[in-house]
């Protein structure tokens, strides 16, 4: 992914993704960074989960990037792991906020399932997107009239106006 620097276990990795990263990305960044510290710390999940005050599927959660981790809990996460630099811990904090906004896809949860929002926020931080299209014109290259023709006719119950937000759904990802 741009901007973001590769660990790489020989040096402490930095925290630098770009400006403008999908908070969905900056989620499994975090996790991986998480995870990667407490393995280092050798603390269980159990261990991490009891200073914080949850559950060891929260730890997980926050660790696997499928939930956004809070500042306090990110703040005590460090300091159970021995991070111990202050700028090191202010990178993590500001990566721990960056990633819990909400992505511009958001305002477009009525036409959304949920099970789709990861996937557009890891479209808009991809570097390339390959696909084969046997039976459509490639998304990019579709026209906003074939793109309504394609949608209406896998959900040809939906109102228009659902149908029209998502064909937009699909324009605004593709300019992003």
């Amino acid at each position: 992914m741009p901007g973001i620097e590769p660990l790489q276990p020989s040096r402490k990795p930095t925290l630098a993704p770009a400006p403008g990263a999908s908070p969905t990305a900056l989620r499994l960044v975090l996790g991986a960074q998480l995870r990667r510290m407490r393995g280092e710390a050798g603390i269980t999940p159990d261990v991490a989960a009891d200073r914080i005050r949850c559950s060891t599927a929260k730890i997980s959660r926050m660790e696997t990037g499928h939930s956004p981790c809070k500042e306090r809990d990110a703040a005590d996460l460090l300091a159970l792991y021995g991070v111990t630099d202050p700028l090191r811990t202010a990178e993590f904090i500001d990566l721990v906020r960056r990633a819990g906004q909400r992505g511009w896809w958001r305002h477009y949860a009525d036409v959304l399932p949920d099970w789709f929002e990861p996937l557009v926020g890891l479209e808009e931080a991809a570097a390339s997107i390959r696909t084969y299209e046997g039976h459509y014109i490639p998304g990019l290259l579709q026209t906003a009239d074939y793109a309504y023709a394609v949608v209406r006719s896998g959900h040809a119950l939906e109102s228009e106006e659902v149908t029209r937000r998502r064909v937009e759904l699909g324009t605004v990802s593709r300019i992003s």
